[in-house]
This record gives C-alpha cells, sequence and structure tokens, in this order.
C-alpha cells in the first residue's frame, strides 16, 4: 500500500480508538482523590486560560509576566506556569510555520510541522497518524509523566486547526510560495489526515536547547548487543550516581510507555546547570496494552533515585485516585478518553518495576539500591 494511503486510512481510525467512549470519562470525580491536591486548581486554571485567551485577560497577562522568560524545566516545575504553557499551546495565535518533515516512508515521517506563535514560542504539531504512531500519545505520554512526577517531558495538548490557516501563514511569509517545500507538505497533509480541511493533532511544546543523547542499553536485549563482555552492573559502577540516576529515570518512563527502543533513540538531553537531564521527546509510539517481553535493564541493575522510587509506589498504592486523575487530564488536555484495559496496562508495568526495586532492596539493602536525594533531585 503507497505511504500516503496507509497514512490517510490508519489515521482514520482514530476516533473509534480514542473519542467513541467519551462519555464514560470519569471526570466528575476528580475532587474525590487526595493523591495530587492541587491537579483540580492546575487543570481549573488551564480551562479559564483556553476560556478567555485574550489580551484582556488579567490572569492570562500576569502569567504570562510571569513565565514568558523562565526556562523550560522551570516552566513544568510550576504549576501555574505549566498550567499557562499548556494554554500557549492549545490558543496562541501560529505566525509562521517552520521545519516541516513530510511524508516518508523509510524514516516514518507522518507530516508534522513546527508552529511558531506569535509570543515567540513554539510547538511541534502532528495532525497525522499511523496505528501506532498516533498524535493523541504525545497527550497520553506527557499526562503520564506529569502525573508520576518525571517531570522529562514537554507537554502537550490536542489542537484543532485548519489547514487553510496553516497555509495562509506560510503564503504571508514566504518569498518562494507557491514553490516553497512546506506549503507542498500542507497540501499533503490536507489530503491525507484532514477533515474536510480540519485538522487534528497534538501540538507538543518545543524544547530549546537539547542535544542527541545516549545512555546504557534499557534492555537485556541491547545490553548483550552493545556490551557483550560486561553487564548492566559493571557499567553502572563507571557512571556518577547522577547520570545512573538519571538514565534510570528515563528508562522507567520509556517503559512505561514501551518505547523500549535502541541506545539513541528517543534519547535527547538537556542541560540545567551543569546537570544533564534525558528529556522524553517524541513519544508518539506510546502503547498501554501490548506486553512487554523484553527485560529491563534497571531491574537488573538494581539502582533507583529515591524521589523516582518514592513516585513510583505512591502512585502503585493509590492506583484508583491515579487512575480517577489521569482520566479527567486526558480529557481536558485531549477530549478522549481511554478504556479500563489500558489503566490495567499501565498498572501491571507499575506493579513490575516497584516488585523489581523490593526484590533488590530484599537481596541486598535499600542503601545500596538507593540512590539518595543530595545526589539527585527530580
Amino acid at each position: 500500500m503507497p505511504w500516503l494511503h496507509k497514512v490517510n486510512y490508519e489515521n482514520s481510525l482514530r476516533y473509534d480508538t480514542y473519542y467513541k467512549s467519551r462519555s464514560n470519562v470519569i471526570r466528575r470525580n476528580l475532587k474525590s482523590s487526595s493523591l495530587h491536591p492541587s491537579l483540580r486548581d492546575t487543570l481549573d486554571l488551564y480551562e479559564r486560560l483556553i476560556q478567555s485567551y485574550t489580551p484582556e485577560n488579567a490572569e492570562l497577562g500576569y502569567l504570562t509576566t510571569k513565565c514568558r522568560d523562565r526556562s523550560e524545566f522551570e516552566l513544568i516545575n510550576d504549576e501555574e506556569c505549566r498550567a499557562w504553557w499548556m494554554a500557549v499551546l492549545a490558543k496562541e495565535e501560529i505566525v509562521d510555520v517552520g521545519i516541516s518533515l513530510g511524508f516518508l516512508r523509510s524514516e516514518h515521517k507522518l507530516g508534522a510541522v513546527q508552529v511558531i506563535f506569535k509570543n515567540g514560542m513554539k510547538g511541534w504539531y502532528k495532525p497525522c497518524g499511523l496505528h501506532s504512531e498516533y498524535p493523541e500519545n504525545e497527550v497520553i505520554a506527557g499526562v503520564i509523566d506529569f502525573l508520576m512526577g518525571f517531570n522529562r517531558a514537554p507537554p502537550s495538548v490536542m489542537r484543532n486547526i485548519t489547514s487553510d490557516y496553516l497555509v495562509s501563514v506560510v503564503k504571508k511569509n514566504s518569498h518562494f510560495y507557491p514553490l516553497d517545500s512546506r506549503y507542498y507538505v500542507l497540501d499533503q497533509i490536507f489530503a491525507t489526515c484532514s477533515d474536510n480541511g480540519m485538522l487534528n493533532g497534538a501540538i507538543t511544546a518545543w524544547w530549546n536547547g537539547i542535544e542527541d543523547g545516549i545512555s546504557l542499553p534499557k534492555t537485556l536485549k541491547y545490553m548483550e548487543q552493545y556490551f557483550p563482555d560486561s553487564t548492566i552492573q559493571e557499567e553502572r559502577r563507571k557512571l556518577p550516581n547522577h547520570e545512573n540516576a538519571e538514565q534510570i529515570h528515563s528508562h522507567i518512563l520509556v517503559y512505561l510507555l514501551n518505547i523500549l527502543r535502541v541506545p539513541g533513540k528517543n534519547e535527547f538531553v538537556s542541560y540545567q546547570g551543569n546537570q544533564k537531564y534525558y528529556l522524553g521527546i517524541d513519544l508518539d509510539r506510546t502503547n498501554l496494552l501490548s506486553d512487554i517481553k523484553e527485560i529491563p535493564t534497571f531491574c537488573e541493575g538494581c539502582l533507583i533515585g529515591n524521589q523516582t522510587l518514592a513516585n513510583l509506589k505512591k502512585i502503585y498504592h493509590n492506583y484508583d485516585d491515579f487512575s480517577i486523575e489521569i482520566m479527567h487530564t486526558w480529557d481536558v488536555l485531549g477530549g478522549f478518553t481511554l478504556q479500563q484495559k489500558h489503566l490495567d496496562g499501565l498498572y501491571k508495568r507499575l506493579r513490575y518495576i516497584v516488585n523489581c526495586f523490593d526484590t533488590c532492596m530484599a537481596q541486598t539493602s535499600p542503601s545500596s539500591v538507593i540512590i539518595p536525594d543530595e545526589v539527585r533531585n527530580v
């Protein structure tokens, strides 16, 4: 099947996957959860901002002054600024289109484009998807990252944009229209992924200054391939504890999302001061249903940061509350819901992680497994 035909067909299946069961959302029960007491305030603020995203909105003006010049790490770790950042993605005027990837089967490119906002910030817009790489998965992954306390993925929201509008901003800013390659890509997006000209895509916050990263292998299969004469324990002993804690933090996130790719894939780093952090970017391969057959190296390595483990155990022991929160948040930011089987799949992976480190500590000691907070904080 030609690539664009395949994308067109599988993109059309998104409604039944994400939106058909939206009436069953558990949103009304969020107030009953005490797992993240401030979550309701964060989401209420986001909804207030997008309902009145105008220059006259004093609350929006205050938050723009407070948050606009902060670093990405500061934005995602401040609840008001996170809500503001998500509102920018959902409502800020798009004034130009930047990088456009087009459609290329050999590299699995699905028509993503960079959008540039009036306030100078940027986003990565994905209006097309395949069955295994839907735009909604960016929102699913971003919410998991947020509610589980990883804080390593830029926020994502769903946003409807007409293809005509994107063409108009390219036409306005281009010296080469209609020969501009961006116009060609947008024309393909219109033909392949739009619903009568309307695009329904995920828009993910642009993270400035990232670099390609590479960590130790995430699974034993890749460990044997890349380090045939060593073990994960031996390689971990060669690294400082902050690097180990950060790598494992990242590996656990992508394990929960089931994106266990070769070293260097889906791995990006950013620096805050002198510290290096691994980010979760390009997460549309997220899959909460498939069984994970590979053995993750974090389980064999028996090392984890204290805050990472504490956050995971808190979610694990309060999973009913977490389920309410995550369903509500997916609905607010994405306008869709998932089924109970998706929550069950996530819980199964969470239980595996917790049991792994409980076994590690039983076999050795907590002090030999847990990297303390003074070495590295989430």
